[in-house]
């Protein structure tokens, strides 16, 4: 007899800003508490990064990143996603997310994403999060 194999997934890390639970090497579940700052890292390479956004709300930063890891000037970027949105992010991308509300995002990567293997696949930058002007004016332009 053929049955369907159940498990639980390994909560990879945990924090006040919530859990990272890896499901396959190129798929996380990621819970995101209101009020907390996400990610603020790139991509080197080829990977794609993919965000489904179950339910809740975040402000996305972004800046592109040259090819010595900087930060490039005049490339920030400021949106809102919604519930029910999927935002892509391309490699040499540096992001940062203020979460607006509880929320909980499927992570789906091209590459492979190996826990052990941050600072590789992802690479810590320090760019900004969402300031509450760029979040304000993020949000009237997708009332528009």
């Amino acid at each position: 007899m053929i049955i369907e194999k159940v498990t639980t997934p390994k909560v990879i890390h945990s924090d006040a800003r919530g859990e990272i639970i890896n499901i396959t090497d190129h798929v996380a579940v990621i819970t995101c508490v209101e009020g907390s700052v996400r990610a603020q890292h790139w991509h080197p390479g080829q990977n794609v990064q993919l965000m489904y956004l179950v339910f809740g709300r975040y402000a996305a930063a972004s800046e592109e990143v040259d090819a010595e890891g900087r930060l490039i000037p005049n490339t920030r970027n400021v949106q809102i996603v919604e519930a029910g949105q999927l935002a892509e992010c391309p490699a040499n991308l540096a992001h940062a997310y203020t979460f607006l509300q509880d929320s909980l995002f499927l992570n789906l990567n091209t590459e492979p994403r190996d826990p052990g293997g941050y600072g590789k696949h992802t690479i810590p930058i320090a760019i900004r999060a969402p300031t509450m002007d760029e979040i304000v004016v993020a949000s009237k332009a997708k009332e528009r």
